[in-house]
C-alpha cells in the first residue's frame, strides 16, 4: 500500500512540473487572386514573419502572373494577433491590409485575402466560415500549398 501511495504521489508531482500540452490554433490564409508579383510579405503584430512565395502561372499582355496560394499559420498560444500583408503592386503602388484575430486553443480560422476590384484600397482580408473555405479549396489545382509557419518561430 505504501508503495502504491509513493507511486501515486510521484505521478502527481511529475504531472505538476511536466510541460503543459497546449492545443494550437490554426489560421489558414487563402490568397484568392492571381498576382503579377512574385511575393507578398506577411506580418504578425507588425513584425515581418515570412513571405508568400508565389509560383509562376502565365504571362498575359506582357505581365507575369503567379498562382493563388494557401498558407497555414500555427499559433502556440492564445492571444490577440494582428495579421497583415504588404505588397508593392504595379507602378510601385503599395498595398497594406490587416485583420485582428483572438486565437483560442484548438480553433481553426479561415481568412480570405482578395482583391475586391481594381484600384487603390480594394485589397482586403475577410473571415470565412469553414464550409465556404473548403468549397473554395475544392479546386486544389488552383492553389499552391505553402509550407506552414509556426508562431512564435522556433
Amino acid at each position: 500500500m505504501k508503495k502504491l501511495f509513493t507511486i501515486g504521489l510521484l505521478s502527481l508531482v511529475f504531472s505538476l512540473f511536466a510541460p503543459k500540452a497546449s492545443a494550437e490554433c490554426t489560421v489558414y490564409i487563402i490568397m484568392e487572386m492571381d498576382l503579377a508579383i512574385p511575393k507578398v510579405a506577411m506580418n504578425i503584430n507588425g513584425k515581418h514573419v515570412c513571405d508568400l512565395e508565389l509560383q509562376y502561372k502565365k504571362t498575359t499582355s506582357g505581365l507575369k502572373f503567379y498562382k493563388k496560394v494557401v498558407k497555414k499559420f500555427i499559433f502556440n498560444t492564445e492571444d490577440k494577433y494582428t495579421i497583415s500583408y504588404d505588397l508593392i503592386w504595379l507602378y510601385g503602388v503599395p498595398h497594406h491590409e490587416e485583420i485582428n484575430i483572438n486565437t483560442i486553443d484548438g480553433e481553426t480560422y479561415y481568412i480570405q485575402m482578395f482583391q475586391k476590384k481594381l484600384g487603390k484600397g480594394s485589397w482586403q482580408f475577410k473571415p470565412l466560415k469553414e464550409k465556404d473555405a473548403l468549397k473554395k479549396l475544392k479546386k486544389t489545382d488552383d492553389y499552391d500549398l505553402l509550407p506552414d509557419y509556426v508562431h512564435p518561430a522556433e
